[in-house]
């Protein structure tokens, strides 16, 4: 290429910038797909601004020229061309398809995104975009290192009163991924009536008020269902109080082991969710 190495003179520069003033002749202009082929081929190898970078100089220039010139703004992509934009960078057509980002640069992206806040609404608009959408982290287990690093950076945090409230109201209720549509609630209704109460203690007596695992009798001591109360309740459908006052297999004594509170009662319950996972 004869230019190759070269460059143009101060008075030249300034001549070219002249005559291309004002002149709109590919303004609109859209290239045939034959001649983007053309200067697709025609650049293929050419290397010339291959690790050029520019000097400070020359980006406040192109800054300046560049201010108030936003052909972009306001516009967006059809659901086509996001598609077909989507697909033209998706696995080896990425340019960082395969490649390891230096520790280097990790910590540069990770410095230069400390103490940015997003606005409200940039946080909303994130949060639509992400509805929907499977989380690409689900199901994915942390390796040993990254549960050391995640537990190192918490380490010495503390959350204020204020972040505390706000964890706990996006958990409770129906938000609460555990969420089995207030049973709950129901829960607590029913091991406060009068016939849980009965059943209790008709299942301490039977027992002769002694743990049936250790035999302890001096501790605190726990009524347990050998076959879930959330089970039973899930099962038979119960939904509110008379109906749970209805269901027989709920009160009968059978169901029920007099074990001590703190430890052989807890061991009982953790042998029931192995058996549920």
């Amino acid at each position: 290429m004869i230019w190759k190495g070269r460059t143009h003179t101060e008075k030249t520069k300034k001549k070219m910038s002249e005559i291309k003033k004002g002149n709109t002749y590919a303004l609109g202009h859209i290239n045939s797909e034959e001649s983007k082929r053309k200067m697709s081929k025609a650049q293929k190898g050419n290397t010339n601004a291959l690790g050029h970078k520019h000097t400070e100089e020359a980006k406040k220039k192109m800054s300046k020229a560049l201010k108030g010139k936003t052909p972009w703004l306001g516009k967006k992509h059809t659901a086509e061309t996001k598609k077909k934009l989507s697909k033209s960078k998706k696995g080896k057509n990425h340019p960082n398809f395969g490649k390891h980002v230096l520790e280097v640069t990790r910590r540069k992206i990770s410095d230069a995104h400390k103490g940015k806040i997003f606005t409200v609404e940039h946080k909303r608009n994130m949060s639509i975009a992400r509805k929907g959408k499977r989380c690409p982290h689900k199901g994915v287990p942390h390796s040993e290192e990254w549960k050391r690093k995640i537990g190192k950076a918490s380490k010495g945090r503390i959350e204020t009163e204020e972040t505390r409230k706000k964890k706990s109201a996006t958990r409770r209720g129906k938000n609460n991924p555990m969420w089995k549509g207030g049973i709950s609630l129901l829960s607590r209704r029913i091991r406060i009536c009068f016939r849980y109460r009965q059943w209790r203690s008709d299942v301490f007596t039977r027992d002769n008020f002694m743990c049936q695992e250790c035999g302890e009798s001096s501790g605190t001591l726990d009524a347990h269902h050998v076959k879930k109360f959330s089970a039973i309740i899930t099962e038979y459908k119960i939904k509110t109080l008379e109906q749970a006052l209805a269901c027989e297999e709920l009160w009968n004594i059978n169901n029920g082991q007099t074990l001590c509170k703190d430890n052989c009662h807890k061991k009982a319950h953790m042998k029931q969710k192995g058996k549920a996972r």
